[in-house]
């Protein structure tokens, strides 16, 4: 596989062997995220969900995670 550069770490590695997650969201974070990021997001993911009390649910919670999502990850 060919190397990328994380947009979060900026750590020159090899890209995630598969998208994390269904949708089109998740190609863009197996484009420009490292595994190792994406660890971190998985743990700051929980205590987001947990402090703010988003339901998945609820689409209007699943667009705010989402979009914290991206600022964690520095995504495009």
């Amino acid at each position: 596989m060919s190397q990328f550069t994380c947009s979060r770490c900026k750590k020159s590695t090899t890209p995630m062997a598969r998208p994390p997650f269904p949708g089109d969201l998740a190609l863009v974070v197996q484009e420009n995220a490292c595994a190792d990021c994406w660890k971190g997001w998985l743990q700051a993911q929980v205590n987001l969900i947990n402090e703010q009390r988003y339901v998945m649910t609820n689409p209007d919670h699943r667009a705010k995670l989402n979009a914290e999502m991206r600022v964690f990850l520095s995504l495009p």
